[in-house]
C-alpha cells in the first residue's frame, strides 16, 4: 500500500511523544500540570500578563 510507510512513521512517532499526552505515574502528571497551576495564581498570572500579552 502507498500509505503504509507515512502510517508507520506517525505510528511511531506516537509511541515516542505518548508521555507527553498520558504520563506514566502521578508525580509526572503533577508536573505536567504544574505551568497551568503556577500561571492560575494571581500574582504569576499579573506577571505574565504584563510580560506577555500587553508587551
Amino acid at each position: 500500500m502507498a500509505l503504509r510507510p507515512e502510517v508507520d512513521k506517525k505510528q511511531k512517532l506516537g509511541r515516542r511523544v505518548k508521555g507527553v499526552y498520558a504520563p506514566a505515574n502521578p508525580l509526572l502528571l503533577w508536573l505536567t500540570q504544574l505551568p497551568l497551576r503556577l500561571v492560575a495564581l494571581p500574582p504569576v498570572r499579573r506577571y505574565v500578563t504584563r510580560r506577555f500579552i500587553k508587551g
